[in-house]
């Protein structure tokens, strides 16, 4: 199976889904989802650090790639902290 065809039957599947959900459902999947990208970043960058400080020769290479992946959890995590807050105030 190519790539798109994959890609297509995966959103096919995700419509399936999504369209036996109710909103509040759904919300609560995209935000575990979202603690979840966030988890998988902070793991990322400690892997990035390990590897700039074990290979000095890398470590110019791996600073764009930290500050990027630092700037994703920063994103993420506001997401996460304003979801939170909203949720708090709707109660």
């Amino acid at each position: 199976m190519t790539r798109s065809c994959r890609k297509r039957e995966q959103l096919r599947q995700w419509e399936q889904m999504t369209g036996k959900l109710t909103v509040s459902q759904a919300q609560k999947i995209l935000f575990i989802n979202t603690l979840y990208v966030r988890k998988e970043g902070k793991e990322t960058d400690y892997w990035l650090n390990i590897i700039a400080d074990t290979n000095p020769s890398l470590k110019s290479r791996m600073a764009n790639l930290i500050k990027e992946g630092q700037e994703i959890i920063k994103i993420v995590s506001t997401i996460i902290y304003d979801t939170k807050k909203n949720k708090r105030t709707l109660k």
